[in-house]
């Protein structure tokens, strides 16, 4: 395998100098040697050719299957009571938005299915969203993650992780990947199902949390190794790093972990449910944090030592005996954070550091009629404004003749 981790390297130039010897002719100086480019910025190591249960990956993009479009957004005022907002349907494209993040830049970039759709937006007031979708299959990406404006990572289906060194424009794919099952390596990086979410700790420190396997890597996404940590029948997912050091997992059957190594090795932490769902996972500061999933909220005000179940008003008739409805949650600081569901599309918002939770709006009643079947996946909170991506169904959309009513990716967004 140490054939598979090498690296291209930039040569430099030759610097040529000269100086001036007492009566002598000029001499050259020696070379001076470029520095070699770091993790960061290194392709992703190629397959040898030697190796033929590799598969390199590099063109992994079929350019017959990349669709582009620059689908401008249809607004739909949404109100509800004193509360106000947008929803917006991205004409032109049919994926279904799972995840987002708002850069340092202000710049939004989402991700979603099928066909491996990554949607960006220049800033929270464009118009417009650039929707790329790489792939034509029913192949989806569920997780987004930027450690700054320029380097992020995207990991969605099977054993697929995606990195940008461009701030999104482009993209291109881990390659570790082999043709033989067998191969303990192949084992090893390739996850039971989808991956769905990732964090870094630091620049070169990040996790990726998905169907029975936590990957973990230490020099920028270079390379990634698998977490001996036991997992079986388990999804993590989400993931998040409250500083270089600690961090959070959690998933289904209720399972929450915790790392104080950047992710080397994690530790089971109890709630007092082990059948939760778990999805929203948040942190406002290093001791105040919330975790969500199904219908139950638990928020810690001491870093982790502890978590105490929150009280959220949910509105009646609600039936809050399904396995998914908080979908994403994020705390702004250690007061104030927002959660949102799948089933209903509905917002909550906390100001007393999650203790308690109130629905502050349901997208198809506040859009007036103008919007049904919505869910909300993906949450993500800009300088000033939230931000939320799931699926809706236009009421232009729905048709007469007893058709099923075509769904659009919708974004969400709300004035904090």
């Amino acid at each position: 395998m140490k054939a598979m981790h090498w690296f291209a390297v930039m040569l430099g130039g030759l610097a040529l100098g000269a100086c001036q010897n007492k009566g002598g002719p000029a001499e050259k100086a020696p070379p001076a040697a470029k520095p070699a480019q770091t993790a960061a910025t290194q392709p992703y190591p190629r397959c040898p050719e030697s190796d033929y249960k590799c598969i390199d990956l590099h063109d992994a993009f079929d350019p017959s299957e990349h669709r582009s479009v620059d689908a401008r957004l249809a607004p739909i005022a949404l109100i509800s009571g004193e509360h106000q907002g947008q929803a917006a349907v991205l004409a032109g494209t049919d994926s279904v938005l799972t995840d987002l993040q708002v850069l340092p830049s202000g710049r939004l970039v989402a991700v979603g299915g099928s066909g491996l759709a990554v949607a960006s937006a220049a800033n929270e007031t464009a118009d417009t969203w650039h929707v790329d979708n790489y792939s034509g299959f029913a192949d989806s990406l569920r997780g987004v993650s930027f450690y700054d404006d320029k380097h992020g990572f995207a990991v969605g289906d099977g054993a697929l992780i995606l990195r940008t060194q461009d701030g999104g424009s482009h993209w291109e794919v881990f390659n570790h990947i082999y043709t033989d099952p067998k191969n303990p390596e192949y084992a090893d990086l390739k996850f039971q199902g989808a991956a769905y979410s990732m964090a870094f700790a630091d620049a070169d420190h990040g996790v990726i949390g998905g169907e029975a396997r936590l990957l973990r890597t230490s020099d920028g996404g270079q390379q990634w190794q698998r977490v001996a940590q036991q997992l079986d029948g388990i999804a993590i997912q989400r993931v998040t790093f409250v500083d270089a050091k600690r961090g959070w997992a959690v998933g289904s059957a209720g399972t929450v972990l915790r790392t104080d190594d950047a992710g080397e090795h994690w530790a089971p932490v109890s709630l007092d449910d082990p059948h939760a769902h778990l999805m929203g996972l948040s942190f406002g500061d290093a001791m105040h944090g919330c975790i969500g999933g199904g219908y139950k909220v638990w928020c810690s005000q001491d870093g982790g030592k502890s978590w105490l179940a929150s009280e959220v008003a949910w509105p009646k008739g609600v039936d809050t005996g399904e396995d998914i409805a908080i979908t994403g949650l994020v705390m702004r600081d250690a007061g104030h954070g927002w959660f949102v569901t799948r089933e209903g599309a509905r917002i909550f918002h906390t100001d007393d550091g999650g203790r308690h939770w109130s629905l502050w709006m349901s997208v198809p009643q506040a859009s007036q009629g103008k919007l049904s079947d919505a869910n909300l996946w993906g949450l993500a909170l800009g300088r000033d404004r939230g931000w939320a991506v799931g699926v809706g169904v236009p009421a232009k959309a729905r048709p007469d003749d007893g058709v099923a009513p075509e769904s659009k990716p919708i974004v969400v967004s709300w004035k904090l």
